[in-house]
């Protein structure tokens, strides 16, 4: 409640590792639940920061083993704050079996207003070549329906100025070329086409030109 999650938040600054694993051991269980409550997600948030072990991490995971856990804390405007802390707080060599879930709702979750910060902070934290090659899949996949959503192209735009040197961002680069003409009618997918002019070089501007 209002002021429990206070106490709780203030308890978990002072508890050791063995306090932490206690509690964690109690609530581990319902915290995919707990983390949606407007009041829980603060104490829960706290008890992640505060963990370093990879027991305690092992246990704070636990809630989030399966797709229908992740995605209702996702899309949930409290839950998707703690989703995203598990993701910067947790290396990501401890959360992969976290990862090949999270990685299956990213189409979904790209769509919407809470869901698609937790995908952009799980792209800035995910560095394994697997997962970045189906994070890239997926995007290619689903290009313009990301797109096209008032959601999805900050995600878009987003991928464009971090991978725009890569060869992920090749990848992008073409694609946005050739559906360039898809793009520009839309209000939303308009805006990744003014991005692409200002990243873009001239040969690729003539490409487009091209394109149309």
């Amino acid at each position: 409640n209002k002021n429990g999650n206070y106490f709780c938040s203030d308890l978990f600054k002072i508890c050791n590792k063995e306090q932490r694993i206690k509690i964690l051991k109690e609530l581990n269980d319902h915290i995919s639940d707990d983390c949606t409550d407007e009041f829980g997600t603060h104490p829960i948030q706290k008890l992640i920061e505060f963990s370093f072990s990879e027991e305690e991490y092992k246990l704070l995971l636990m809630s989030f083993n399966d797709i229908n856990r992740i995605l209702m804390a996702s899309l949930n405007h409290n839950g998707s704050f703690v989703i995203q802390k598990l993701i910067v707080h947790i290396p990501e060599t401890l959360r992969m079996d976290f990862n090949l879930i999270f990685v299956k709702l990213i189409c979904i979750l790209s769509r919407d207003m809470y869901g698609v910060c937790s995908v952009k902070k799980f792209i800035a934290y995910t560095k394994n070549e697997l997962i970045v090659k189906q994070i890239l899949n997926i995007i290619m996949t689903n290009f313009i329906s990301i797109s096209d959503n008032q959601y999805g192209n900050y995600l878009i735009q987003y991928l464009m100025e971090k991978w725009w040197k890569t060869e992920e961002g090749k990848n992008l680069k073409k694609l946005i070329i050739s559906k360039y003409h898809i793009l520009y009618k839309n209000q939303y997918s308009y805006y990744i086409c003014d991005l692409f002019l200002k990243l873009c070089n001239d040969e690729e501007k003539k490409l487009v030109l091209s394109s149309l």
